[in-house]
């Protein structure tokens, strides 16, 4: 969990993003659901929750887990990912 705070991680999460836009375009998260399915469902969090809703979601998914402890990095988190995929990128659909 922790990983998913830090620089780096970011670094990757934003080119993963990048890249799939470039190479898919209006598809790009279904390629990211296709090529990276254990990190799409953190994609698929941000693109279709608000930051409230997707941390509720989180809970109810797992209960056992002290996610109380991450909330305010988790909506960080949500709001980094929302913008990263709100920015505007030149998008170049090479069919």
């Amino acid at each position: 969990m922790v990983r998913l705070f830090s620089p780096s991680s970011k670094a990757e999460i934003a080119e993963i993003i990048a890249d799939a836009r470039q190479r898919a375009g209006a598809d790009w998260l279904k390629a990211i659901r296709h090529e990276y399915p254990m990190f799409s469902w953190m994609i698929d969090l941000v693109v279709n929750y608000d930051a409230e809703h997707a941390y509720a979601h989180l809970s109810d998914q797992y209960p056992d887990y002290p996610l109380w402890m991450f909330k305010r990095p988790l909506f960080e988190l949500h709001h980094w990912l929302r913008s990263e995929i709100d920015r505007p990128r030149e998008v170049t659909n090479v069919s």
